[in-house]
């Protein structure tokens, strides 16, 4: 019998099998962060070298970037800006995967700090003990990919040029959530 107010438990199983697909999408969305990180990568190596030939030493204001070092140095910056967001996107969708796992049902928001303090204790000191990375990333990044999209807007005429680094660790730490999650659904 039913107690007014509350719901019936989902079994462990139901839940593994409705965890799987958010599961296998963040797995997808990650793969597709690190096609971005790669260019990011190359983008940003093409420029230093252009960069180098000129005998620059430190990296120019936006608006002294010649041609196609500024379009080397947009795409940089575009592609690892992309590669962030897609990496917490990943974090993201793998973390409601663990809260069907963990409750039967996830939560409706973006911020990584509640998706992270909503799962049980069990699955947290796992996610720690796996991907010690996750904690600083969560830390750092409450918000998810909201706190990344519109980043374009912070690069302003006379800001000092930085092509972004944000991607590695965010990709780190989305990889191994991504891994430990099908790893934890392969094992049932």
């Amino acid at each position: 019998m039913k107690m007014e107010g509350t719901e019936p438990e989902t079994p462990a199983a139901d839940r593994a099998f409705r965890a799987q697909w958010p599961a296998e999408y963040a797995a997808y969305v990650n793969k597709a962060a690190e096609h971005l990180r790669q260019n990011a990568i190359q983008a940003a190596k093409s420029c230093g070298e252009s960069l180098e030939s000129r005998s620059v030493q430190q990296l120019p204001l936006p608006d002294e970037l010649e041609g196609e070092e500024l379009r080397l140095f947009v795409e940089a910056r575009s592609y690892g800006l992309g590669s962030a967001l897609l990496s917490l996107l990943a974090i993201e969708i793998a973390l409601k995967a663990y809260q069907i796992l963990d409750n039967g049902k996830h939560t409706h928001v973006h911020h990584l700090g509640r998706l992270f303090d909503s799962l049980n204790s069990e699955t947290k000191a796992r996610l720690d003990k796996l991907v010690p990375e996750l904690a600083e990333t969560v830390a750092n990044h409450p918000e998810g990919f909201v706190s990344v999209r519109y980043q374009f807007e912070e690069l302003n005429v006379g800001e000092s040029v930085k092509i972004p680094r944000l991607c590695d660790p965010l990709h780190a730490a989305a990889s191994e959530t991504v891994k430990a999650l099908i790893a934890k659904l392969d094992a049932r």
